[in-house]
């Protein structure tokens, strides 16, 4: 994304109202047309913008989603019973939310530690039928070394060697920073990228998918800004993916992104400044003979569709050492 790039997409949340004749001369004419004999309304499609920057091609690109509320239950709190929790669905656009998201993060000053700089990072975990954990973890930014505590004592993890790829923050980051401009090149590329997992068999856009996921979640200080504002101008790019809002681990106002080609998980988005804090998983209430055979001996438990059952929120922040906050 160059100046002109951002320049362009700014233009494209400030351009003024029409004034109140224009709008009432385009509704007349258009009321006129829904009169006319065999007046059909037009078909959307995306058209192709030769010569125009990233981020008003994406503009350009209109994906109709289902919003769903689902709410979790707060650590600590009364659960209800699975799949009870409320359930709303109202229409919007995928690509509304990313732009949005796109334009916050463009903004952002781009940071990055020292690689021997020290960072916190404090997670919950909610799994259903059990209670939230809270941990406390202490590593490097390269992913050297790492502290947590144990039996209420600090413990040194073994240094692992430097060179560990994109599983460390500052070898997501590496890659996030690297990754080429514009959405078709840069969705072509983290299909090919591992990020340090086993990619399952799926398209290459859903390939793509759960890699921007999980760099973005192994990167714990976010990606680098014009970078990460790329990446959901890319993801406008991905036909099918849904925006949701919801409740993460701590009860508090998330959205969240998932492609149902590549399963019902969510990677979760802070609400203002569109920085990754969390990750779920939504049950589709489908489940195998076996499954279904252990739940009957009471080891494995069936949730209905719609019932979040893994959640993790995270938080981190640089540190002058381990058990230190």
């Amino acid at each position: 994304m160059n100046d002109t790039d951002l320049r362009m997409f700014q233009s494209l949340f400030t351009e003024p109202e029409p004034a109140p004749q224009v709008v009432a001369a385009g509704r007349a004419r258009l009321q006129h047309s829904y009169r006319r004999p065999g007046f059909r309304l037009p078909r959307l499609s995306v058209p192709v913008l030769a010569g125009l920057g990233t981020a008003a091609a994406a503009a350009a690109a209109v994906v109709v989603v289902a919003i769903s509320a689902i709410a979790p239950p707060a650590p600590g709190s009364a659960r209800p019973a699975p799949g009870s929790a409320p359930r709303a669905v109202i229409s919007l656009t995928a690509s509304q939310v990313l732009l949005t998201a796109a334009r916050t993060v463009a903004s952002l000053p781009a940071a990055q530690p020292s690689p021997q700089q020290w960072l916190l990072i404090s997670s919950v975990e909610y799994q259903a039928g059990a209670k939230a954990v809270t941990s406390r973890e202490w590593t490097t930014f390269n992913g050297v070394r790492s502290a947590y505590y144990q039996a209420g004592k600090l413990t040194h993890s073994a240094p692992v060697p430097a060179a560990i790829g994109d599983g460390s923050p500052m070898g997501a980051y590496d890659v996030l920073r690297k990754l080429p401009p514009y959405p078709q090149n840069l969705l072509a590329a983290l299909s090919r990228v591992s990020a340090g997992q086993v990619i399952a068999e799926g398209s290459t856009q859903a390939r793509a998918w759960q890699n921007i996921v999980q760099l973005l979640w192994n990167s714990p200080v976010a990606a680098p800004s014009k970078e990460q504002a790329e990446i959901f101008i890319a993801l406008t790019k991905i036909p099918g993916l849904r925006v949701e809002h919801l409740n993460d681990a701590l009860g508090k106002p998330a959205i969240g992104l998932y492609l149902p080609a590549a399963g019902h998980s969510d990677l979760l988005l802070d609400p203002h400044t569109y920085q990754v804090v969390g990750r779920l998983s939504v049950s589709n209430g489908r489940y195998t003979k076996a499954e279904r055979e252990m739940a009957k001996l009471k080891k494995f438990t069936l949730y209905p569709a719609g019932t979040i059952t893994w959640s993790i929120v995270r938080s981190s922040a640089p540190v002058s050492g381990p058990g230190q906050s």
